[in-house]
């Protein structure tokens, strides 16, 4: 699963893993794990890169995992795609869904969720709208590029986004061709 913060990566991967009874890995908790502290206050006391590089290193962890051997969901961490070799790790381990929302859905469910600023890091100076609207237009490109599939979210329930991924796959088979 790939997509911006609040698109419901983690939400929707569980139940697409429950559904096809398979392992349900979260990338940001494996990395809090390793960091021992949340990702706001790494990325707040270590900054962007650090928190890039610890990234990459549990989606590594990840792809060498015995889950990922058995067909495991993964919701990756919003900025994934920024790394090229994390999109190319991605690309040769299975399929990415790409999750999207709107602006202004993504918006609403920041506010809505209490624990996002402790768990979702300020990625510039701007107000809440202004830098989802502003980081999701740059990243736009790099998820349209990792991605196999893109299913929005907007306006659906978690169940429902689940039953479409789920209903891809079952359509395309659980790996995509290298050809893409």
């Amino acid at each position: 699963m790939i997509g911006y913060r609040a698109t419901g990566k983690s939400h929707v991967g569980r139940l697409v893993a429950e559904a096809r009874r398979v392992p349900f890995i979260d990338t940001d908790r494996m990395v809090e794990a390793a960091i021992g502290t949340s990702i706001s206050r790494y990325f707040a006391d270590r900054g962007e890169s650090a928190f890039r590089d610890r990234e990459e290193e549990a989606l590594r962890a990840f792809l060498h995992s015995e889950e990922a051997r058995s067909g495991a969901v993964v919701a990756t961490g919003g900025g994934i795609i920024l790394n090229p070799r994390n999109v190319g790790a991605i690309r040769s381990a299975g399929v990415a869904v790409w999750l999207t929302a709107s602006v202004e859905t993504i918006r609403d469910r920041l506010k809505a969720d209490p624990a996002s600023d402790g768990s979702r890091p300020a990625l510039t100076m701007r107000s809440v709208v202004e830098e989802v609207a502003s980081v999701l237009a740059a990243r736009e490109p790099l998820y349209r590029d990792a991605a196999d599939v893109e299913i929005s979210t907007d306006g659906r329930a978690p169940e429902d986004v689940a039953a479409a991924v789920v209903e891809w796959l079952d359509r395309v088979g659980s790996r995509v061709s290298a050809g893409r």
